[in-house]
């Protein structure tokens, strides 16, 4: 439009010309998405123009290619199709998160195990303490009491000598 004007030169058709990869094109993609940037779109451009300056349409739809249409948006599911679709995607995660919770809570019983045994061994070693203690004195009192018995007979025989 400008060009036929003479006020711009005129632009070239690039389709074909300039090759970028997927990884390219998908990075350029995510940044704008994430600088909240949407690109319009030129698929009428050539026919509004056109339309404005009354030219011929051909020549300008003819320069500028058209987008391919975006996809139509998928049937929205119900909640439990939804449902159903999270758990047959997620079953071996879910699987595996639950022998790590199973894991963990039984490690935690085993150690409450542990620690009270831990406490009852002390209190085990202090009852076999006094066990022994108590069955020594017996012993010694058993001992005591027949030297008292016999001690009248020793008294004796000490004294005839």
């Amino acid at each position: 439009m400008l060009s036929s004007k003479g006020m711009a030169p005129s632009i070239k058709n690039l389709v074909g010309q300039l090759q970028f990869t997927d990884a390219e094109i998908h990075a350029t993609r995510r940044g704008l998405d994430a600088a909240g940037i949407s690109l319009p779109s030129f698929g009428n451009v050539g026919t509004a123009l056109a339309r404005e300056l009354n030219g011929p349409e051909r020549v300008v739809v003819a320069s500028i290619p058209e987008e391919e249409p975006e996809p139509e948006p998928e049937t929205l599911l119900s909640n439990q199709e939804l449902r159903d679709l999270f758990w047959a995607n997620n079953t071996s995660s879910i699987v595996r998160c639950q022998q790590l919770w199973r894991g963990a809570l039984e490690r935690k019983r085993f150690l409450e195990r542990r620690n009270l045994h831990m406490e009852m061994e002390k209190f085990f070693i202090i009852l076999q303490a006094q066990s022994r203690g108590v069955l020594v004195r017996r012993r010694f009192d058993s001992r005591m009491q027949q030297l008292h018995t016999f001690e009248p007979q020793a008294v004796t025989v000490s004294q005839r000598s």
